[in-house]
C-alpha cells in the first residue's frame, strides 16, 4: 500500500514537471519600419485581412518524453533499467520544485515508481510504458 501511496506522488510530482519541460517558442523578431506604402490592388480589396498564425501550442507529455527518452536511456538498448528510470525520477522531481527525501525514502519511492511504470514485469521500463506512467491521470 505503501508502495502505491508512492508511486501516486511520483506520478503527482512528475506531471507538472512535464508540462514545465516545454519548449519556449522563438522570441519574435523586430521588424523594421517600411519605407515604401502598400497600396492594396483590386484582387484584394474589401476581403478580410488574413489572420495571424496561432501561438504554437506546448508540446505534449508523450512529446516531450519521446525526445528525453534517449538521453537518459544511458546503453540505448530501448528501455530504461532501475538506475536509469531513477534518473530520470529523481531529475523530475527536481525540476518540479519538490521536497528533498531522505535517501531511504527516495529509494523506497523510487523501487515503488519502477514497480509500478514497469508493466510488462521485465525488469525495464520502455518508452510507451514510461509516457502510460507519467500521463496516468493527466
Amino acid at each position: 500500500m505503501k508502495n502505491f501511496i508512492l508511486a501516486i506522488g511520483a506520478v503527482a510530482l512528475a506531471t507538472p514537471a512535464l508540462a514545465q519541460m516545454a519548449t519556449p517558442a522563438s522570441p519574435p523578431v523586430a521588424s523594421q519600419p517600411s519605407t515604401t506604402t502598400m497600396v492594396p490592388d483590386a484582387t484584394t480589396a474589401g476581403t478580410p485581412s488574413a489572420t495571424a498564425p496561432a501561438a504554437a501550442a506546448p508540446a505534449s507529455p508523450a512529446a516531450i518524453i519521446a525526445t528525453e527518452f534517449p538521453t537518459y536511456d544511458k546503453n540505448g538498448d530501448g528501455v530504461l533499467s532501475a538506475a536509469e528510470f531513477d534518473g530520470w525520477m529523481v531529475a523530475l522531481k527536481a525540476k518540479s520544485g519538490g521536497p528533498a527525501m531522505k535517501p531511504a525514502d527516495q529509494k523506497v519511492w523510487l523501487n515503488g515508481a519502477f514497480t509500478t511504470a514497469d508493466k510488462d514485469k521485465n525488469k525495464a521500463v520502455s518508452q510507451t510504458e514510461l509516457t502510460t506512467y507519467l500521463t496516468a491521470g493527466a
